[in-house]
């Protein structure tokens, strides 16, 4: 008979059953947990600009080779923009084909 070491907390468990059958569980986790690491990057970077001293002077180039970044920004912006309002308008659908109410947001 083998012996086998005393493991109360795993009683009736086999050994190899304290670890994941799959290999790819790993690959489940991973984008959740750099998603975190990069939200609290984020955040303490955002926090950063929060304790200096605020700039309320805005620097802006009249040359006209600055006018393709000034256009990219109004792009990203009006893309957000668009992102959020259609991402707020697949939520009330959804929300109004599971049988909420249609009726205006208070």
């Amino acid at each position: 008979m083998p012996i086998t070491p005393h493991r109360p907390f795993l009683s009736g468990v086999p050994a190899w059953g304290v670890f994941p059958a799959r290999g790819r569980a790993l690959l489940y986790d991973l984008p959740i947990v750099l998603g975190g690491l990069a939200t609290l990057y984020a955040l303490l970077t955002f926090a950063r600009y929060g304790v200096g001293v605020a700039n309320t002077q805005a620097e802006i180039q009249l040359s006209p080779a600055a006018l393709p970044k000034y256009a990219v920004f109004s792009l990203i912006r009006i893309a957000i923009a668009y992102a959020l309002s259609f991402g707020f308008t697949l939520i009330r659908l959804s929300n109004v084909a599971s049988g909420f109410p249609a009726g205006p947001i208070a």
